[in-house]
């Protein structure tokens, strides 16, 4: 993509803020440093770059050297004089950077592609953060530091087993390695045709009997029993944080109790209120909630923006946060599901990311309330599944379509960019309809049988 380019005196860091993103890429070069540049994306990422010729070559080449913010400006500067000096001595600075020695860890060179596909609008911003969210929950602190090429399918292949619960959050994971192994191969990080990730099978439904994509819909009495137990888990939880004159708690959890964190209870029973996805609610900051119009601004939606009507179940919801998170300090976090680990001290205070992972969690709740391997998949030669995160978006989805009745209305309601996608909660209603009816069917034949006898 041609991209304009504009010139600066000098790229410190009070003019790089000043960058604003325009309807297209721009690139603004500083006039100290010849080829060092920034690239302003309408997304607005900005990346630091350095266009370079080796001596007597008329070939320009562009080198990433990471997106703004990852380091200091200062860093960046020098990272730049000493590229430029290697492209023009005739040597390669992209794997020279960092394969001084050792080689280049898994770590960096899962950065360093980053940066690329960033570099390149292969991935936005937000895309980033959700690979790099992902690499660092499932990716071990001494894989991470292992060299590249020492990496074998074994370790990759337990990664992949550990997601086998969540088959959609490991098929992702698989793609970005597959691509990443790919990219490591080009820059000479591991020998040519040694990509061990194509040999790791997708996880799905008929090679390995778990469910992928097949929508399920929690009956009355599955719904109702994930529901009392959240609210009574929040509620031993507020009970918990209640304080004595002493400032002890009142109550202690016992040894043999499992309780996830007060923030995880809330943000599972928000997702079943609001139908939202999976992770649109761990991106919600105070400041998109406007409770005097009545209405929750979703910045992190899948199709764009979305906008949740605030309901009375809700703003007691809400309350019960803002409560908590006074009660545990972190009453000054911008997110409304505050992480219970700090990442940081800001102002003298230990500042609370969002929370990241409901996974772990939802997995022992799941066990505990029976839902473990409770519904057969439809269309799947039978074979059962268990209950996601995401089946509570189903759940909400046919609750509103029995309530309303409409389906353009309800495809309003989940922010359905297309109509096959709400057309599943009515196939889902049928569903159950032919299921009810095959139980009550044998029902009559049972009892038929005993009058006869």
């Amino acid at each position: 993509m041609k991209t304009r380019a504009k010139h600066l005196a000098y790229l410190n860091d009070a003019k790089i803020r000043k960058l604003k993103p325009e309807d297209k890429p721009y690139t603004v070069y500083d006039e100290e440093i010849r080829g060092f540049f920034i690239r302003v994306l309408p997304s607005g990422t900005l990346s630091y770059g350095l266009r370079a010729k080796r001596e007597g070559s008329k070939v320009s080449y562009f080198y990433t050297l990471g997106e703004v913010g990852s380091f200091s400006n200062q860093y960046a500067r020098e990272w730049a004089k000493q590229t430029r000096q290697a492209v023009q001595d005739g040597r390669d600075p992209r794997t020279e950077a960092v394969n001084k020695h050792t080689g280049v860890t898994f770590k960096e060179a899962f950065e360093l592609f980053k940066a690329h596909q960033v570099f390149r609008e292969k991935w936005t911003s937000g895309t980033a953060k959700k690979y790099s969210s992902q690499f660092e929950r499932h990716v071990s602190k001494a894989l991470k530091k292992t060299l590249i090429k020492e990496i074998n399918l074994g370790q990759i292949t337990d990664i992949h087993d550990a997601l086998k619960s969540t088959p959609a959050e490991a098929n992702r994971l698989r793609s970005m390695l597959k691509v990443l192994f790919k990219y490591a191969e080009r820059k000479d990080w591991r020998p040519k045709d040694s990509n061990i990730v194509e040999k790791l099978e997708p996880w799905d439904e008929e090679s390995k009997g778990i469910k992928n994509g097949a929508g399920y819909a929690l009956n009355d009495e599955e719904y109702a029993s994930v529901m009392a137990y959240l609210d009574q888990a929040i509620t031993r939880r507020v009970a918990l944080l209640a304080r004595s004159k002493k400032g002890r708690p009142l109550q202690r959890r016992k040894k043999d109790e499992f309780l996830p964190d007060i923030f995880i209870l809330l943000a599972l029973k928000f997702l079943a209120l609001t139908g939202l996805r999976h992770r649109e609610p761990l991106h919600l900051k105070w400041e998109h909630i406007f409770e005097e119009k009545g209405i929750i601004r979703i910045e992190e939606a899948k199709n764009g923006f979305q906008t949740k009507d605030i309901t009375p179940e809700i703003t007691e919801l809400l309350g019960i946060a803002r409560d908590a998170a006074k009660a545990l300090g972190r009453d000054e976090s911008e997110w409304v599901f505050p992480s219970r680990k700090s990442d940081g001290v800001a102002n003298g205070r230990f500042h609370y990311g969002p929370t990241v992972n409901l996974e772990k969690s939802w997995l022992i709740i799941r066990e505990h309330l029976g839902l473990g391997n409770a519904h057969i998949v439809p269309h799947r030669k039978k074979k059962v599944a268990p209950v996601r995160i995401h089946d509570l978006r189903h759940t909400y989805g046919t609750i509103a379509y029995q309530a309303i009745g409409n389906a353009d209305d309800v495809q309003r309601l989940m922010n359905h960019d297309q109509r096959a996608s709400t057309d599943i909660y009515i196939h889902l209603l049928e569903e159950q309809r032919k299921q009810d009816a095959l139980t009550v069917g044998a029902a009559i034949k049972e009892k038929s049988l005993k009058a006869r006898a």
